[in-house]
C-alpha cells in the first residue's frame, strides 16, 4: 500500500513549547506549518502544577493552562497539529520528509522540538510518585510547594548540586545524591 503524501512549507516534531513557539512564529509568516507530537500537545510542562515564573502571569498559571494558550495561538495561525509517532526522516535533499505510519509529509524545512525526558531512577514504585504526586523534575518551578519540607535531589554533577543549594531556601531540610555514573553503569 502506497502512503499518502501532504506538502507543507514547515515541519515541526514535538509538540511542547518550543515546538509550540516554533508553530506560532511560522504560523504568523503565513508558512503552511505541520506540527507533528507523538502524545501530548504542551509535552513535559503540561505536568507541571504551578507556573509563578514566567512573564504576564503575576497570579501564576498551570503547565497545562500555559501550553493550552500556546496551542489555541498556533491554531489561531493555522497551524495544523497531527497526534502520531515519527518513523523517520529523510532531510539531506532539498525536499524534506517526515514519514509517519500512514502519511509521508514533504516540507521545504523540519524543525526538530523532540524536549527531553527526565531520567528516573528506577527506584521501587517510582511511578506511583510521578507529575505533582511527590516526585518533581524541576528544583526552580516546584520549589514553594516543598517549603518547609525534606527533600532529596538525585542527579549528577554540577546540576544537581544547584539544585540541591536553590532549594534550601524553601525546604526544611535538603538532601543530595549526586552520583556521576550513567544509569546503564548502575545509579
Amino acid at each position: 500500500m502506497e502512503k499518502k503524501v501532504e506538502q507543507f512549507d514547515v515541519v515541526i516534531i514535538g509538540g511542547g513549547a518550543a515546538g509550540l513557539t516554533a508553530a506560532i512564529y511560522c504560523g504568523r509568516a503565513r508558512l503552511k506549518t505541520l506540527l507533528i507530537e507523538k502524545s501530548l500537545i504542551g509535552g513535559l510542562a503540561t505536568y507541571t502544577n504551578e507556573i509563578e515564573n514566567y512573564p504576564g502571569f503575576p497570579d501564576g498559571t498551570t503547565g497545562l493552562e500555559l501550553m493550552d494558550l500556546f496551542h489555541k495561538q498556533a491554531k489561531k495561525f493555522g497551524v495544523k497539529f497531527k497526534l502520531t509517532d515519527v518513523k523517520g526522516v529523510t532531510l539531506e535533499k532539498d525536499k524534506k520528509v517526515v514519514e509517519t505510519f500512514r502519511v509521508n509529509y514533504e516540507a521545504k524545512v523540519v524543525i526538530v522540538a523532540s524536549g527531553g525526558k527526565p531520567r528516573l531512577t528506577g527506584a521501587k514504585n517510582e511511578e506511583d510518585y510521578l507529575y505533582d504526586k511527590g516526585i518533581s523534575f524541576c528544583a526552580t518551578c516546584d520549589a514553594a510547594a516543598n517549603t518547609d519540607k525534606t527533600v532529596m535531589v538525585i542527579g549528577s554533577g554540577d546540576a544537581a548540586i544547584e539544585e540541591g543549594i536553590f532549594l534550601t531556601k524553601f525546604a526544611k531540610k535538603s538532601y543530595c545524591i549526586c552520583n556521576a555514573r550513567s544509569r546503564k553503569d548502575g545509579l
